[in-house]
């Protein structure tokens, strides 16, 4: 999501819509994740274990692109499985 889009700046507020179990929530945890390393809605986001990973997947990642007065920073979080169980190092 590019929240310097035209359709986002213009009015300066936005909401994040859809049905039930589209997603909106991992919106919001793929964020805090990248920036903070944990989400407030899980608690097991670990090197170990991952409840926000889909299942059956080998991997998740995720990443925040930001500007503040003092620069522009990037933030990331990326998990992989071997064999459908967590690399733990």
């Amino acid at each position: 999501m590019d929240f310097t889009h035209p359709a986002f700046v213009s009015d300066g507020i936005f909401s994040i819509t859809g049905p039930a179990g589209g997603g909106k929530t991992t919106v919001l945890d793929v964020i805090c994740l990248a920036l903070y390393g944990r989400t407030p809605r899980l608690n097991k986001v670990t090197k170990c274990e991952n409840e926000i990973m889909s299942r059956q997947t080998g991997e998740c990642f995720t990443e925040v692109l930001f500007a503040t007065q003092s620069g522009h920073f990037r933030c990331h979080l990326s998990q992989h499985q071997a064999r459908k169980k967590l690399i733990c190092t």
